[in-house]
């Protein structure tokens, strides 16, 4: 998973910054990406599929632990 502050590429020479992550059930994971395009800010959801790692692109480990009352 890429961590928030990640510079990603998208489609083509498209780059990007992960802005957040958001994690749903089942495990579904999608990126809030944001560029510029000259003075224009951009901001999209995207999936896992439609992002990849750039150079310098950090990666996050998230674990979750399910504790039983009892």
């Amino acid at each position: 998973m890429f961590a928030v502050g990640s510079r990603v590429g998208l489609s083509g020479p498209l780059e990007g910054v992960v802005s957040q992550v958001c994690i749903r059930g089942g495990g579904y994971v999608q990126y809030l990406v944001v560029w510029w395009d000259g003075n224009s800010r951009h901001s999209e959801w995207v999936e896992p599929c439609e992002v990849r790692p750039l150079s310098g692109s950090a990666v996050s480990r998230i674990g979750f632990v399910s504790v039983l009352p009892g």
